[in-house]
């Protein structure tokens, strides 16, 4: 999936995001999944 900040604002608007970030990463996950990552990572919580 290719989601924008925007996106994920937008799909979990009833939660309180803590950390929303959009980078690029170094990935060491296996032989076929190695190399630099575009990646959308966000932290939230359920609201009361």
């Amino acid at each position: 999936m290719l989601l924008t900040l925007e996106d994920l604002e937008m799909a979990f608007k009833d939660l309180t995001i803590l950390m929303l970030e959009d980078r690029i990463v170094e990935l060491d996950e296996g032989p076929y999944h190695q190399g630099k990552a575009h990646v959308v990572r966000m932290i939230a919580t359920k609201t009361d």
